[in-house]
């Protein structure tokens, strides 16, 4: 019981301890307009723990920012061109319609029939 006990007492000591440094950090909300865009918006800056950065680790985030918008940049100018081929390859292209078995009424069927 003694166990049962202390290993209760230090949980909540620890969750305690938790939701207090929680409340004091300042609740990041994205804006309306941000969600309506297409774009997802850049990460917010990390929150620093008390203490402010020095010159030389703000220009090594000020590079690593630099580096993940390129990154970004580079995927989506990617990801358009393999897009744009692929819409290109199938231009024009239409389904054949598919002639209806007997059966087929175009509704899905129900879970464990048989075919299915």
């Amino acid at each position: 019981m003694r166990v049962f006990a202390s290993s209760v007492l230090i949980a909540s000591c620890l969750l305690t301890g938790a939701v207090s440094v929680r409340a004091q950090e300042p609740q990041a909300r994205p804006t309306p307009a941000a969600a309506g865009s297409k774009a997802p918006a850049p990460a917010p800056a990390p929150a620093k723990a008390g203490q402010p950065g020095t010159a030389r680790s703000d220009a090594a985030e000020a590079r690593y920012r630099d580096w993940v918008e390129k990154e970004h940049a580079r995927d989506a100018s990617e990801f358009n061109q393999d897009k744009s081929k692929i819409e290109g390859k199938y231009k024009g292209y239409v389904r054949p319609k598919r002639e209806k078995k007997a059966g087929d009424t175009g509704k899905p069927a129900a879970k464990g029939t048989p075919g299915n």
